[in-house]
């Protein structure tokens, strides 16, 4: 028995690769089961050591993580031993792998015929397709095994089985094999099956430019050459785009319908057209019905040729008299097409052949406009030819504005030289000059022209006398704008122009508050240098104001402070520069202003008050690092705002500066659980633990209960807190959270270890404890539990719950009712039944007890309708509150 334990621990540390080592322990006695079997099956050992393997019972079901068997790699390896030997032995030929492959899948992958003869003679499936849906004919049709295809097809393969993927004809065409092709073709495959695309044999070969099988695939017999697929495209597009001419010239010969359109109404003229196709074209042209066909987008096929830029398809379609005047469904016509895309040779054909060079699109944009928003040659073409250099869109934009809002200097040099207005607006009222001064502009985000190109334009409108002091309909001038983007260089060109410093738009900003909220330091600097007034409020705002709350720059708050900006002045609704910088957090703003004093206040303009409310600790810490003392009452306001925030880090600053007798820590803690802040709780209880007295976390854990706050209830019972606990009123949690209906509070306190769900409640003062009628909520109170109070409520789920935690069904309390006696007498038929189900008894009690059972359950609901767990510390919440609130 030892040796064989011995050889069982030798035969654990082998592979299945040390055959003599492997061999000899089981001949020993060792058990194959303990064989080291992580790397198999790969197969990679002779027959004989398999045969040796097997004969010792080895799993042939084993399989990898792909989901091979040894059958599986046996046959994809062609080892037609080993693959004998294995099903010899009872393996499953069958069984799939991860991709739904057996093993005659894999065989015929890899062309083994030998193993399939094997598998034949077994109960197969000759037509079983897997995970991808592919048969085994298409596996070896697209792996281009010819004569796995004949044997598999002589033994009832179906040729033109058709799958997610297609047919095997379609797998082999997509393979480009052309043996594979021959076989299943002289099979009677179906060559117009199609792809999940809908794409036939012939559209993939010519879309994979093999000839040979495009040749094989037209000489078939029935084949339909103008099949189109998903797209409508057929063959003769798809040899038409890609410029095959040997194809094109094929199909044309066989009659292929040249003016068939695709789903966007494109036919095969348009898409050479679009594709630059000259020779296709002139071979299309003679046999293309109508030349000024449009597709969806309104385009013929002059257009799309314009758009591609190849002048040699233009000059053909003209001569073919194409209407060079037709526009798309935008108004675009062919030149301004061309113009568009900077296509200058195109454009001068098109020009050269009577096309109106003013004609505009849809929105009213003509070529020149469009030329303007490129580098290309065609501008001066245009104005050459007598473009209007006066001509508007619908947005009241001529060329030279579309020139200086994308900066090209050279349109805009050129067309003032042709007379272009300099101080024509636009529909929002702006000039030329505007546009380049505020080159930030979306529109030319990604142009890459120089930026100083706009400069350059700014100073050739000044010098064609632009006006400066022009408006658009928000009231900014050229120097609002370029302030607004920090432009420093064109706002020194604007103030050597006398621009005004002080001139507010139509939002009575000026341009130094502009600039101030853009955080531009040097426009603001050249400013305050230029006498711009610095404590000038508009909309109660002064520059100071944005500044500290638009940006964390103390050097731009610095420098407004240095040129005499007042950091006192308020805002309309009060709030000073360091209340603003305070509020956005703005902490660097925040030491710097803090310098100039502060006042702490219980209202809404108490700059630390709101950095308290937002979050903002460091800012926190800066204000109390600056503060000598502090009110009681405004110690409690922070500390209770900064815990219904739920900002513990906020709070944990405050408490090491505020903990003391007179701001008791069980106070801060109510007020977190009452506001329901989770993070808080936790907080101080993880870090504040010593600074309780005993029943803090058990008074906070019965306001969590009257509060129904069960995550916060649930965080005190982890901290300890006593669930049996029962406060001067006589309630316990289990209690007040039954009697309230709080079926998750009563939940989470049931599934404390501690809780005794048959706790009875004691007399809280010594006349409660006779059983006459209660007058106070104490009396109510006294020797109960929490099913009795949850029968008393008509709480069913809360008494539901607790029978289901084995609470006592039938303890009576201080009159000598049981529950079910209380519910009966409630005539709470739900509530009987509940309990009759849990086998309760009825006691027998006196009339005159019952009446003061009635009184006593009176006496709960409404004492529960007014309840105010923890009076003192509620009003100290709202009087610290009050103001706030």
């Amino acid at each position: 028995m030892s040796v064989c334990k011995t050889c069982c621990e030798t035969l654990r540390q082998c592979s299945l690769f040390h055959e003599a080592k492997v061999e000899k322990l089981l001949k020993d006695g060792a058990h194959l089961a303990h064989l080291n079997l992580s790397h198999w099956p790969t197969l990679k050992i002779s027959d004989r050591y398999l045969s040796t393997l097997l004969k010792y019972g080895l799993n042939t079901q084993i399989q990898n993580s792909s989901g091979d068997t040894a059958l599986h790699i046996a046959s994809s390896l062609g080892r037609a031993g080993a693959v004998k030997l294995l099903l010899n032995h009872g393996a499953d030929c069958n069984v799939r792998n991860r991709s739904g492959r057996t093993p005659l899948c894999l065989a015929s992958m890899n062309g083994h015929n030998d193993i399939i003869h094997i598998f034949l003679t077994k109960a197969v499936d000759v037509n079983q397709v897997d995970k991808l849906d592919k048969t085994l004919l298409m596996l070896a049709a697209e792996n281009g095994h010819r004569d796995t295809c004949q044997l598999l097809l002589k033994n009832k393969a179906l040729v033109n089985y058709c799958g997610r993927n297609g047919s095997a004809l379609l797998c082999a065409v997509q393979a480009k094999q052309i043996k594979t092709v021959e076989i299943l073709l002289k099979h009677h495959a179906d060559v117009n099956q199609t792809t999940g695309r809908n794409d036939t044999a012939l559209n993939i070969a010519i879309t994979s430019g093999c000839h040979a099988i495009c040749l094989l695939l037209l000489s078939m017999p029935g084949i339909d050459i103008n099949k189109a697929n998903n797209s409508g495209t057929t063959p003769l597009m798809v040899a038409a785009m890609k410029g095959d001419e040997t194809m094109l010239e094929k199909l044309l010969k066989l009659k292929a319908d040249a003016n068939i359109v695709d789903k966007d109404q494109n036919n095969a003229l348009m898409l050479v057209c679009a594709n630059s196709r000259t020779l296709s074209v002139k071979r299309l042209l003679p046999i293309s019905q109508n030349l000024n066909e449009v597709n969806s987008n309104g385009q013929s096929a002059i257009i799309l040729a314009s758009e591609a830029g190849s002048k040699d398809i233009v000059n053909v379609l003209i001569k073919a008299s194409a209407d060079v005047h037709a526009v798309d469904r935008k108004g675009n016509s062919s030149l301004i097409v061309a113009a568009s895309r900077g296509h200058c040779d195109v454009a001068k054909l098109l020009i050269k052949n009577k096309v109106n060079v003013n004609c505009a699109n849809n929105f009213g944009t003509t070529a020149l406009m469009f030329s303007c928003r490129n580098q290309s040659g065609c501008l001066k073409l245009l104005l050459d030819n007598n473009a209007d250099v006066h001509a508007t869109c619908k947005q009241g934009m001529t060329a030279l504005l579309v020139a200086s809002e994308v900066g090209n200097y050279k349109a805009v040099k050129l067309l003032l030289k042709r007379g272009s207005q300099v101080n024509h607006t636009d529909n929002s009222g702006e000039t030329a000059l505007m546009k380049s001064a505020k080159h930030k502009h979306k529109s030319c985000a990604a142009n890459t022209t120089d930026e100083c190109s706009y400069v350059r334009i700014v100073r050739l409108l000044i010098q064609r006398k632009a006006n400066i002091q022009l408006t658009n309909a928000l009231g900014w001038t050229a120097f609002h704008l370029a302030c607004k983007d920090g432009e420093i260089e064109i706002v020194d060109l604007l103030l050597r122009k006398c621009a005004d410093t002080n001139q507010r738009n139509k939002q009575s900003s000026s341009p130094l508050k502009i600039a101030a909220l853009g955080g531009h330091l040097p426009v603001v600097e050249l400013l305050l240098k230029s006498n711009a007034k610095v404590n000038e409020q508009s909309n109660g705002c002064t520059p100071l104001h944005i500044a500290a709350q638009s940006n964390d720059q103390p050097d731009l708050v610095k420098l407004l402070l240095l040129f005499g900006a007042d950091p006192k002045i308020r805002t309309k609704e009060g709030y000073t520069a360091l209340f603003l910088a305070a509020e956005r957090g703005h902490v660097k703003n925040v030491k710097l202003l803090i310098r100039y004093g502060f006042t702490i206040s219980g209202d809404r303009v108490c700059p630390m008050l709101y950095a308290v409310i937002r979050g903002h600790s460091q800012c926190v810490s800066i204000f109390l690092e600056h503060t000598r003392t502090l009110e009681v009452h405004h110690k409690k306001l922070f500390l209770f705002v900064a815990a219904k925030a739920g900002h513990y880090p906020v709070l944990e600053i405050l408490l090491k500066f505020f903990l003391s007798k007179q701001i008791p820590l069980n106070s801060v803690l109510n007020a977190a659980v009452k506001f329901d802040s989770l993070k808080i709780v936790k907080g101080l209880l993880h870090n504040f633990t010593r600074h309780f007295e005993k029943n803090d976390i058990n008074e906070a854990l019965i306001i969590a209960c009257n509060e129904n706050r069960p995550q916060v209830a649930n965080c005190l019972c982890l901290f300890g807190a006593n669930v049996n606990y029962q406060n001067k009123m006589g309630f316990t949690p289990l209690i007040l959270a039954a009697a309230k209906g709080y079926l998750e509070i009563v939940q989470v306190l049931i599934s404390s270890r501690r809780c005794n769900v048959d706790y009875k409640t004691k007399a809280v003062t010594s006349s409660a404890s006779s059983p006459k009628p209660a007058t106070t909520l104490a009396e109510a109170l006294t020797s109960i539990t929490a099913l009795h109070v949850a029968v008393q409520c008509g709480r069913l789920e809360c008494a539901e719950t607790l029978l289901k935690a084995n609470a006592d069904v039938n303890v009576e309390n201080n009159y000598g009712c049981t529950p079910l006696t209380i519910a009966k007498f409630n005539h709470n038929e739900q509530m009987v039944n509940l309990l009759t189900n849990y086998n309760a008894r009825e006691s027998v009690v006196s009339n005159d007890l019952l009446q003061s059972q009635r009184a006593t359950t009176n006496i709960i609901i409404q004492g529960l309708s007014s309840l105010h767990i923890n009076q003192v510390a509620d009003v100290d919440i709202q009087n610290a509150l009050k103001v706030f609130l």
